[in-house]
């Protein structure tokens, strides 16, 4: 199976000082977060203007990428974080039915060689019954940092483990929309 995924590198470059302060504000986020200790995301709390711009851009990028869509009424333009590192790592296969219709991941510090992994036998409907794939199902994609993958919500995936000392932050935004997203993704071809 083709699996639709859209990169665009270097998507949100951010020098060092500001990146050392985003990832002041992620880590307080992480630390406070309202969530189950098992949990691997947390949501962003900051009213810092990064992350609305982040967000900002994001959406012009996808208009550009799928033509015009119209946001669901349930839409939510929050940002999420997904932080890991080689003592503190969680993650499972999952995708992104119930939240989204369009996915978007972008890199703000990864290690150089970190990977997340695709089960390719992803199909365009509920994968409830098959989360976890067989071996020869995954595709691994090498990740570079300020980089934005853009997926449908039905894609399972999963953060591989880290592959050096830097802690990884992976910041997740997801767009509802009332066309399915396989009325998007269908316009890729």
């Amino acid at each position: 199976m083709l699996i639709k995924v859209v990169s665009i590198k270097n998507f949100y470059k951010v020098n060092p000082i500001r990146k050392a302060w985003l990832k002041q504000i992620i880590d307080t986020d992480y630390r406070n977060k309202d969530q189950p200790p098992d949990s691997y995301s947390f949501p962003i709390n900051s009213e810092s203007i990064f992350f609305k711009d982040l967000y900002a851009k994001y959406m012009i990028v996808t208009r550009e990428i799928f033509g015009d869509y119209n946001l669901a009424v349930d839409h939510n333009d929050g940002v999420w974080c997904y932080r890991s590192e080689l003592n503190d790592y969680k993650s499972v296969w999952h995708d992104h039915t119930n939240t989204s219709t369009i996915n978007g991941v972008y890199y703000l510090q990864i290690n150089e060689g970190d990977t997340i992994s695709f089960n390719k036998e992803s199909k365009k409907k509920n994968n409830s019954s098959k989360k976890i794939p067989d071996s020869s199902d995954i595709i691994k994609y090498k990740l570079e940092e300020s980089e934005l993958l853009i997926m449908p919500n039905y894609l399972i995936h999963k953060p591989d483990p880290p592959t050096g000392n830097k802690v990884r932050y992976c910041l997740n935004m997801e767009i509802t929309t009332k066309e399915t997203v396989n009325e998007l993704f269908d316009r890729l071809n």
